[in-house]
């Protein structure tokens, strides 16, 4: 990377974070805030060194690099991509420690996954501290209680490979999926060993998931939190109808997740953790200058209401 790339980087993002710099808020909150990341998948149209240039640009703190089959680092060239990655992200002042993969850690993964315990092995060689699985889903033909026992199974063996490979594990709380809406989990993860296993927190699944309780559940689940997800949602399920068909995300804060709520819920409970912005929204592909803008709006949103 030449200099002008970094000048360039550097000049724009410090620009545009002071530019976002909430100046309502007291001296006492402006001196912490919480890192915002943007995970990668949303992105497989820039190459690695464009889409660190434009998070840069737009902003943000960090990536969180998708490590799966078709991703910008492909599981089965790992050990040679992940340092591409980490050091694109690096060269434009961006922190590259957490990834998000596919695999369930129980050898059911597919091939084009690899192999998980090699893959984390990887990870922590190059800085990375923390890793998404892939959610676990239900099993209609069993019981809730057989449901959870098999979970747990699933939930240590994933502390125990992480423990293995030095990394710890963050369990996204998904919508339709066990843990979905967090409380299902709780009793199993304090179980486990917090250096190991955690849950990175998504607010817009629980709050479509569990709309009255996802409150009392936050406050139980944030001792266990390590790294959470920003992101909105259309509407809550329309029961006549197909959910799936009818959901839709939407540009934050035009959607139902109450951020200003969960940011000062979070303050209270002392979680200050690492967000990954999940662009998951119409972007301008073929045009980097919107493209930019587009980001700049959704990034400008979350420092306004996220702090710690």
């Amino acid at each position: 990377m030449n200099m002008d790339r970094r000048e360039f980087v550097k000049t724009t993002a410090a620009g545009f974070a002071a530019a976002l710099a909430p100046r309502w808020l007291p001296a006492a909150e402006k001196r912490g805030r919480t890192t915002l990341h943007a995970f990668s998948k949303n992105f497989m149209f820039l190459s690695r060194e464009e889409l660190c240039d434009t998070l840069a640009a737009a902003g943000l703190d960090g990536v969180e690099w998708c490590v799966r089959g078709k991703a910008h680092v492909e599981p089965l060239k790992a050990r040679a991509e992940l340092p591409l990655a980490v050091k694109a992200a690096r060269a434009s002042g961006l922190e590259a420690t957490m990834v998000c993969t596919r695999s369930h850690g129980d050898g059911t993964d597919a091939p084009e996954e690899g192999d998980i315990a090699e893959t984390l092995k990887i990870c922590a060689d190059n800085g990375i501290a923390i890793w998404r699985p892939g959610s676990f889903v239900y099993d209609e033909k069993k019981s809730l209680v057989e449901n959870v026992e098999a979970m747990r199974r699933r939930f240590h063996h994933l502390e125990e490979i992480s423990r293995t490979a030095g990394v710890k594990c963050a369990y996204q709380n998904h919508l339709g999926c066990f843990g979905g809406g967090v409380y299902d989990m709780l009793d199993i993860v304090r179980e486990l060993d917090p250096a190991h296993f955690s849950l990175q927190y998504d607010v817009m699944h629980a709050v479509f998931e569990t709309p009255v309780a996802w409150e009392r559940h936050l406050r139980e689940a944030a001792p266990f939190i390590s790294s959470a997800c920003l992101k909105d949602c259309n509407e809550f399920a329309r029961q006549k109808e197909d959910m799936w068909k009818t959901f839709r995300t939407v540009p934050a804060p035009t959607g139902i997740v109450p951020f200003e709520r969960y940011a000062k819920l979070l303050r209270s409970l002392g979680v200050c953790v690492p967000h990954s912005v999940h662009f998951e929204i119409p972007l301008p592909k073929d045009d980097r200058k919107d493209l930019l803008a587009t980001m700049r709006r959704e990034v400008g949103y979350f420092r306004s209401v996220m702090s710690c």
